[in-house]
């Protein structure tokens, strides 16, 4: 999958794109690919949330998405790293 996307990539910034955004939470994973494939930045979703959060004066926020985001690190782990934002999941009693 990293393979195609990298690929996909390639193919619209050869088009003209001046970036790449990749309107997919669970993709987010393959954003090194990506990234080493082209020249031009890459929208990661964590940095446009960040960016979003800090504008508000938000250092903490829940998170909810899918188990494989959820149980994974390229979100919620480039919130903290990035940008200081502490992310949490929810809980089981937090569910209905």
């Amino acid at each position: 999958m990293a393979a195609s996307l990298a690929q996909a990539a390639r193919r619209v910034e050869k088009g003209g794109a001046d970036f790449v955004a990749l309107c997919t939470n669970t993709m987010q994973r393959m954003t090194a690919a990506i990234t080493q494939a082209v020249s031009m930045p890459l929208l990661h979703i964590a940095d446009a949330t960040a960016e979003e959060l800090k504008e508000r004066g938000i250092r903490n926020v829940d998170l909810l998405a899918t188990r494989s985001m959820m149980e994974q690190d390229f979100c919620k782990g480039r919130l903290a790293r990035e940008h200081g934002i502490a992310g949490r999941e929810p809980t089981e009693g937090d569910l209905f």
